[in-house]
């Protein structure tokens, strides 16, 4: 009955006509990629997020509702990076041709992004790892200014006649990203182009140090997080999973090492043992983990190195986070609100 009764509400949504002043449906796969998409899309889409907050993305459950939403959607969009394994069966339920993958109405958003940790080994063994990398890619602000583009172009493709509406509100987006990373003030001294070069070539921390401007070093003139970076530059960190690479990479923090001796593996006690000696070989004194891993593991590790823990959050909307925006700067607040509480 309950299989029938979705055949019914998907034909139904199907037949259903789309005028031209209606607001294109998207349906993304994970909360971030909300934000993203209102931002791009404005006034022109209507955006149904399938992921419910602070649950491990990794996991959930193709429900008849969630392939209802997607057998209305115009658009589908997903992070990728093989995060969403479950995506693959709403859409078989969903029976909408139009958001498949290599259809007009569907997008990775991680597309062109530079993957990191890659594994070498993609066996079984080395635990519930990504062939294709670390697919926590948005947690790299400036990423998201791609994941944009790509969200434009298939809102466009969809939309044609709101194609220029879609690349200025990208374009607006990804203005207001730089200066929330890099501050306005060394915007404007080198620029966004020489800026994100530096960054991506892995030198953006050591140039500001090392060059001044009116006797100054150019770190004295970043403003956002970078700012907040500079002052936390040789934290080091122990996570409970694989989750903070892109953040590591942006901001030049470092973690040295996982509750998860492999991903997806809890630890065991000869691991967390192991993990006692890294943090006092590198002076890690803060274990962070996201709201959706047992917190107590977590507490547990601190207390053994004398340290603190503390939970971030991964997506906008998490542990009250509001937006994007503010999803950056609580993780800032709690870093630091750590880091100062180890040095009492």
């Amino acid at each position: 009955m309950r299989i029938h009764c979705l055949l019914l509400l998907l034909a139904l949504a199907a037949s259903a006509p789309v005028r031209a002043e209606e607001k294109t449906r998207v349906v993304v796969t994970l909360p971030y990629l909300g934000e993203v998409a209102r931002a791009v899309g404005g006034d022109l889409a209507e955006v149904e997020v399938l992921a419910p907050l602070e649950q491990d993305p990794h996991f959930i459950v193709p429900t008849p509702a969630r392939a209802v939403a997607l057998s209305r959607a115009d658009v589908f969009i997903e992070n990728g990076v093989q995060l969403e394994l479950w995506a693959e069966r709403i859409i078989d339920l969903a029976r909408n041709q139009q958001i498949r993958p290599g259809y007009p109405g569907h997008t990775y958003a991680a597309t062109g992004i530079r993957t990191l940790q890659v594994p070498r080994n993609q066996s079984r063994a080395a635990g519930d790892v990504h062939p294709a990398g670390n697919p926590h890619v948005w947690l790299d602000p400036l990423n998201l200014i791609l994941i944009a583009k790509n969200v434009e172009q298939v809102l466009a493709r969809v939309r044609p006649g709101g194609a220029k509406t879609f690349a200025n509100n990208q374009k607006a987006f990804a203005r207001r990203l730089r200066e929330a990373y890099y501050g306005p003030e060394l915007l404007r001294l080198l620029g966004p182009k020489l800026l994100d070069k530096l960054k991506d070539q892995g030198k953006l921390f050591g140039f500001l140090r090392e060059k001044t401007f009116k006797k100054k070093p150019l770190s004295d003139y970043a403003g956002g997080w970078l700012k907040r970076a500079l002052a936390l530059e040789g934290l080091t960190l122990i996570s409970y999973h694989q989750v903070w690479i892109y953040f590591e990479t942006a901001f030049g923090l470092r973690v040295v090492g996982t509750l998860e001796e492999k991903p997806g593996i809890p630890p065991s006690p000869g691991h967390l043992d192991d993990l006692v000696g890294i943090a006092a070989a590198h002076g890690t004194k803060v274990v962070v983990s996201a709201p959706f891993y047992p917190f107590s593991r977590a507490q547990g590790l601190a207390e053994r190195i004398g340290g603190v823990a503390v939970v971030l959050p991964t997506e906008p909307g998490e542990q009250g986070t509001q937006d994007l925006w503010d999803l950056f700067d609580t993780i800032f607040d709690r870093l630091e609100e750590a880091a100062k509480a180890t040095r009492r």
